[in-house]
């Protein structure tokens, strides 16, 4: 799951998810909170981010 934009917001909404769908909370998370205002590249560059995997490779 991917969450950006205003923090407290974010954690509100999560809080306030009927019993059915509780279940994302414990999914794993990926925060964007650096994010300016909401316009195309913006947007565009989130996707990416939120996309984008980090790799560390042991024992090369």
């Amino acid at each position: 799951m991917v969450l950006g934009g205003d923090r407290s917001l974010a954690d509100a909404v999560l809080e306030e998810l009927p019993a059915a769908t509780a279940s994302v909370r414990g999914l794993p998370r990926r925060v964007l909170w650096d994010l300016p205002d909401p316009r195309r590249r913006v947007l565009d560059d989130a996707v990416r981010r939120g996309r984008a995997v980090r790799v560390e490779v042991h024992n090369a």
